[in-house]
C-alpha cells in the first residue's frame, strides 16, 4: 500500500509540474484546451495531492 501511494505521489507531482508548464505557456495551444481547462486540472491535481499525502500520513 505504502508503495502504491508513493508512487501516486511522485506521478501526481509530476502531473502538476507539467500543467503549471502548459498554463505558462502561448494560449491557444490547441483548440480543445484553454486556460480554465488547465486551471481545472490543476486543482483537481493539487486535491489527489492532499488526498495522498493525508493517506500516507495516516499509515501506521
Amino acid at each position: 500500500m505504502i508503495t502504491f501511494l508513493i508512487v501516486m505521489l511522485v506521478l501526481t507531482v509530476m502531473g502538476i509540474g507539467g500543467t503549471s508548464y502548459y498554463i505558462q505557456g502561448e494560449y491557444p495551444r490547441s483548440k480543445s484546451f484553454t486556460r480554465s481547462d488547465d486551471l481545472v486540472t490543476l486543482a483537481l491535481q493539487v486535491g489527489i495531492l492532499v488526498w495522498v499525502i493525508n493517506l500516507l500520513l495516516a499509515q501506521p
